[in-house]
Parts: structure tokens; C-alpha cells; sequence
């Protein structure tokens, strides 16, 4: 995206540097010995002549907007919790060199502090100047006009050009991290496992053929009906299916909207290779791709997930819905594929918010087995902070996993985490210990009752969500549990 307009004040605003100052110093100070001999006061009003001459002449040849054209450049939207770039394009229209100083006015909200570049241009020469920017909510933004100082020839004045760059970008979930595992985990990690969107024949759910039976068959594959029929051991054979219902189940609820404090990122060099997205490498050696003072929620976290994980199910050759729910019902995306699938579930998780209150884990069940009657996976971000809410979640989620592959994404909370081992120093670090205790062993209970219903169970921190949920679809698919 560009944003380029003309200045609506070409010639800006003069200022004075200090060289200004400095030389109207020194002749204040040639007035004061003026009492001593006239000759002084002669000099101080020479001084002073030429000093206002010399501002004036600074000031006129120091040309405005006219002689600088200034762009900024940017994703159409931007990603939720990540680096995204902006440029800002500068270019010389003078025929003399160009001392600047130039501020851009990104959203307060993103940064309070703007940054700012001093650059000094060639005649016709063009400058760009890059700095990130880091988004810790969705949601719609302003960009405020940047303003460049050009210093006079002689430095002794400064103009300032305000250049109305204003306009709204919205800020999405990461869609830059969907194009890090379209380029790194589908062209890579996928045929390393074998994964690939061809035929076969083997253990799946759509009848192919029948055919005579082989010494190596399973007994089970025997078609009786058949093999009465043709008088000889006859098998049915199917073929794998590869395209299946996959439905991302999205708690918005009262839990979800705790934020999550930002975790630092591992210091390593610029060139050095990022584990972020190595999805061979244990949960604790990956990089979390987090700014250090990024502060986002647990369904920020989510969001961010659910829509990478959307893309690689999509590119895989599978189906994939969305069902976010709080309250009560929010978005519902029936699964589907092609190319206008994944923009409407970026839409309609850009428009996720979290509720005030608890999650009705008994409407998400009643929708579901409304709409998938099929064998899906479910796939449910959720928290399970809390004793009374688990006993909901367990419940419902059981009954889903009776006919689906379920599989439930427990973010946690690493500060809970870090309570609950961090040795107390006071009597509050006491008491927040023993709860932090209290509140991980209710979680450990609920994650075994899940499991003990045949539900696939991830605990997993809000810095490696994405990649464990995607990590566990790919598992899924290369066992044929799907």
C-alpha cells in the first residue's frame, strides 16, 4: 500500500538552528562594547545587517515541497503481533544536496515514540528509510502525516514540510506468518513426511473396488456378500481420502481475553537461522517470534493461530469451517476450499472480540452437530484456567469426540506457569503461589479427563501455539486418523 499526497503548505515553517543564535550573541556582545568605543557599535550594526540578510537569503533559497516528494509504503493490512515493515520513500527533486530530517506519525497506539531519520540527499537522489511496526490489537488504525526538516545551505535555518501521509490500515491476524509456512513448512516440511495431494489406496473410508483376496489382506476387509456371490474370497478396497471437514472451534469467552504477558525474543544474530517456524525442533528450542514489551490476549494468540492453521488444512486439500463462540454463537464458516475460502476466515477472525462472559459450551455442541454430521476434526483453542468452566468444556467436548476427531489447544498462561515455581519471598508470594498451584492441577485434571474421553489433548504456551497446533493437524494426516 502507498500513501502519497501533496503537501497543502509547499513552503512550510521556518525555524532558526543554533548558529543563529550563537552569531546574534556575539553581536549583542559587540553592542555592549559599543560604551567603550563607537567603533564597536559601527561593527555590531554591520553584524546585525548581515545577519538578518543572511537569514532572509537562507530562508529563500531553502526551497519547500516543491523540491521533495515523499511516500510511505505498506502491507494493505497489517499482522496482529508482528514486525511489519514500513517504508518511507524519500526523493530529491533540487539541484543541490539536501541535509533532512524526517519523522514519520504511524498510530500512537503502535508507536508513541515515532521514529525519526537524518539523511542527506544528492541532487535527484532517493532515500528509502525502513522501520517496523508491531500491532498488540485488531482493528482499524490511523496514520498521521510525517514532517521533514530541510536545513538551509548555510545551516542557519531549518524548514519544516508537513506531508499529509494520513489515512486508516487495519490490523489483522498474522496473515505474514501464513506466507513464512507457505514458503518454508508446505514446500519442505510436507514431502518430507509424504504428504502430497495424489491418490492412494489403502486403510481409508471411500470404497474404490473390490477385488480377489491376497494372503497379505486383513481379515476384516473381506466382503462376506462378495465373496457369496463370486464363490471366492473377495475384499473390499478403498481409497484414502484426503479431503476432509476440518472446523477451527474458537473460545471468544470471559478466559480467552486475559492478556499474556510478551515473552523476549532469543537474542541471536541477524543472520542466524530462525527456529521459529522449525517445527522439527521441541517446543522449548523454538524462537518465539514475539517483540519483547508485546502484550497481546490469549484469543490474540489464537486468532493468529487459527488462521495459519486454516491455510496449510486449506493447502493440503482439506475443507475448513470456523465456529467462534462466547455467549453465545459469533461467526460460522461452513468448511469449504478454493481461493476465496481463506479471506473469509481472515474477515471474519478480524472481527473476533472477547466476551465479558463465560463460554456456552452447550451451544457450540448443538452447532456443530448440526452442521457436521460427517467424520471431521474439530479443532478447539480454549482455556481451562478455571475448575467450574472445565467441567463444561470437558463435558461437551467429550460428547463431540464420540463420532469426530477432537482435539483441544489449552493455552496457557506462562506468568500462572512461573508463579507456581518462582521460590516466595513474601507472604503474597505465598499466596499467589498456592493458587497458581491450585489453578495448574485443576487444568491437569481436566486435561486427563479429556483425554480419558478419547479426546487429543495439547497444553501448550501462547509463543509455540502456532506451530504445536499445526504440527499435531500434519501428525494427524500422515497417520490417517483423519
Amino acid at each position: 500500500m502507498v500513501q502519497a499526497q501533496p503537501a497543502p503548505s509547499p513552503r512550510g515553517t521556518v525555524f532558526f538552528t543554533w548558529r543563529v543564535g550563537a552569531l546574534a550573541a556575539g553581536v549583542a556582545a559587540l553592542w555592549l562594547l559599543s560604551g567603550v568605543s563607537w567603533l564597536f557599535g559601527a561593527v555590531a550594526v554591520v553584524a546585525n545587517l548581515a545577519l538578518l540578510y543572511a537569514v532572509w537569503l537562507d530562508a529563500d533559497r531553502t526551497t519547500g515541497a516543491e523540491a521533495l516528494e515523499v511516500t510511505r509504503h505498506h502491507d494493505p493490512q497489517l499482522s496482529l503481533g508482528a514486525a511489519n515493515r514500513v517504508t518511507l520513500r524519500v526523493r530529491s527533486r533540487s539541484s543541490e544536496p539536501m541535509r533532512l530530517e524526517v519523522r514519520d506519525g504511524p498510530p500512537l497506539e503502535m508507536s508513541p515514540d515515532p521514529p525519526t531519520f537524518r539523511v542527506t540527499l544528492a541532487p535527484g537522489e532517493a532515500r528509502e528509510l525502513e522501520y517496523s511496526l508491531t500491532p498488540t490489537e485488531r482493528g482499524e488504525y490511523r496514520f498521521r502525516e510525517a514532517w521533514v526538516r530541510r536545513e538551509g545551505r548555510w545551516g542557519l535555518i531549518t524548514r519544516q514540510l508537513a506531508t499529509p501521509l494520513a489515512g486508516t490500515v487495519r490490523v489483522f491476524p498474522n496473515v505474514l506468518e501464513t506466507r513464512k509456512y507457505e514458503t518454508l513448512l508446505l514446500r519442505h516440511r510436507l514431502n518430507e513426511l509424504g504428504l502430497r495431494a495424489s491418490r492412494s489406496i489403502g486403510a481409508g473410508r471411500e470404497f474404490s473396488a473390490l477385488r480377489d483376496y491376497q494372503p497379505d489382506d486383513e481379515f476384516r476387509a473381506i466382503d462376506w456378500n462378495a465373496t457369496s456371490r463370486r464363490v471366492r474370497l473377495t475384499v473390499r478396497q478403498y481409497e484414502v481420502e484426503r479431503s476432509r471437514p476440518v472446523i477451527v472451534l474458537l473460545d471468544c469467552g470471559r478466559l480467552m481475553g486475559s492478556p499474556v504477558q510478551g515473552i523476549e525474543r532469543a537474542s541471536q544474530g541477524d543472520d542466524a537461522p530462525s527456529t521459529a517456524l522449525d517445527l522439527s525442533a521441541p517446543a522449548s528450542r523454538r524462537a518465539p517470534d514475539i517483540h519483547p514489551e508485546l502484550r497481546m490476549t490469549k484469543l490474540d494468540f489464537a486468532v493468529n493461530a487459527a488462521l495459519v492453521f486454516s491455510h496449510v488444512a486449506l493447502a493440503m486439500g482439506d475443507r475448513v469451517g470456523l465456529l467462534t463462540f462466547s455467549e453465545e454463537i459469533g461467526e460460522f464458516i461452513p468448511p469449504g476450499a478454493g481461493s476465496d475460502h481463506l479471506p473469509r476466515i481472515l474477515h471474519a477472525l478480524y472481527r473476533v472480540q472477547a466476551s465479558r462472559l463465560d463460554s456456552d459450551f452447550a451451544e457450540a455442541y448443538l452447532q456443530v452437530e448440526r452442521e457436521l454430521r460427517k467424520r471431521s476434526m474439530i479443532l478447539l483453542f480454549t482455556d481451562l484456567m478455571d475448575a467450574e468452566s472445565n467441567q463444561h468444556t470437558v463435558k461437551y467436548l467429550g460428547m463431540m469426540a464420540r463420532r469426530r476427531l477432537c482435539v483441544c489447544v489449552a493455552v496457557g498462561d506462562p506468568e500462572v506457569a512461573e508463579w507456581a515455581t518462582r521460590p516466595p519471598v513474601s507472604d503474597e508470594g505465598v499466596y499467589r503461589q498456592a493458587v497458581a498451584l491450585a489453578t495448574l492441577n485443576d487444568r491437569a485434571i481436566a486435561l486427563a479427563d479429556l483425554r480419558r474421553r478419547g479426546v487429543h489433548v495439547m497444553d501448550t504456551l501462547p509463543h509455540t501455539l502456532t506451530a504445536e497446533a499445526v504440527n499435531r493437524y500434519l501428525q494427524v494426516k500422515a497417520r490417517g486418523l483423519l
